[in-house]
């Protein structure tokens, strides 16, 4: 389970959205709220900017390859502990 504060920040993320906020909609934290589902107990802010800064937006970020996705630091397929 995450940590308290990631959880209050994940919480906080999906509210945000949820209320319309202008900013929760760029692209960018529209990407930090869908790797809360994919990522366990880390950050993922910086890997939302990083991910934008590589490919210019959510939608190129969407429709890049798996390749190209996995030579992100970050990325890839890893199992995560529930699964083991």
């Amino acid at each position: 389970m995450a940590e308290k504060g990631q959880s209050g920040h994940r919480k906080r993320l999906r509210e945000r959205f949820l209320s319309g906020e202008t900013d929760a909609r760029s692209d960018e934290a529209l990407l930090e709220l869908l790797l809360t589902f994919a990522v366990e107990r880390k950050d993922t802010k910086p890997l939302a900017q990083e991910l934008i800064k590589i490919f210019g937006s959510l939608s190129q970020v969407l429709s890049a390859s798996a390749g190209d996705l996995n030579k992100i630091k970050g990325l890839g397929n890893h199992q995560s502990p529930s699964s083991r």
